[in-house]
């Protein structure tokens, strides 16, 4: 039985995905890892897509983690994508939860003014206590400003194309909320049709993740993870193939 990956969403731990965790270990083994200046880890100078996917390889490795099922949360499942796409042979298939790929202006502008530490360290905002417990000893000024920049680089470098999620050849799915304020129901449906996978919506919003429904959503995941591994779901179609289909329908009538 091949592993599932848990990754968390910038800005955030594996203790804050743990309950994700918990949720998928009767479906199989499970890995929830820091990523690259989270968690207490050290804070690279330079924040990146490539460094943190690197970073999560060589954790795999570490353990003698060859393939793997990646459960991405928010910017944790871009980041499972991201590995899909650059690294097909480590990869099994792809849950995504709140994935956003779509980073224009607006995007960008809100996401660095909601994890701007002026903001988070006004009266009466816990997150700024939240974020001290779980990224000690490192400060956590410090990993929100690294993150900052990051999302100012996805403006300029987003991290999946259209044509980077056309060419993910492993099975995927795809949830969200209906009524999320980060990921819109339809940038979801849109993901979905892009990669050709599964996916589906729940009621209410998915960030944070205290307001999605884990016991449902993991019962899904986890479903998905055992007919995977069970060949009940296909990869999908490459464009060669798809061409080759409608080539032969074509000639069928």
């Amino acid at each position: 039985m091949h592993a599932a990956v848990i990754l968390h969403g910038a800005n955030g731990s594996a203790a804050e995905v743990w309950p994700i965790a918990t949720g998928l270990r009767r479906f199989a083994p499970v890995f929830v890892p820091d990523l690259s200046g989270h968690g207490g880890r050290p804070v690279p100078s330079l924040l990146r897509f490539a460094g943190i996917a690197a970073d999560v390889l060589a954790q795999l490795d570490a353990r003698c983690l060859q393939r793997v099922f990646f459960v991405g949360y928010s910017l944790g499942g871009t980041l499972g994508l991201y590995l899909a796409r650059h690294h097909p042979e480590r990869v099994i298939g792809v849950a995504s939860l709140a994935a956003k790929v779509a980073f224009d202006r607006a995007t960008i502008d809100k996401w660095t003014y909601l994890i701007d530490p002026a903001r988070l360290s006004r009266p009466g905002n816990p997150r700024q206590f939240e974020l001290e417990r779980i990224h000690f000893p490192q400060a956590w000024r410090d990993v929100a400003l690294a993150n900052r920049s990051m999302f100012l680089n996805l403006l300029e470098d987003p991290p999946l194309s259209g044509a980077d999620l056309a060419s993910i050849s492993v099975p995927t799915l795809s949830l969200c909320g209906d009524a999320d304020q980060i990921v819109t129901q339809a940038e979801s449906t849109d993901l979905v049709r892009r990669l050709r996978g599964a996916g589906g919506f729940f009621a209410g919003q998915a960030h944070p993740l205290a307001a999605v429904p884990l016991a449902a959503v993991t019962q899904a995941i986890g479903n998905w993870i055992h007919a995977v591994e069970h060949g009940k779901v296909a990869a999908p179609a490459t464009a060669g193939e798809e061409g080759d289909r409608a080539g032969a329908g074509a000639g069928g009538q």
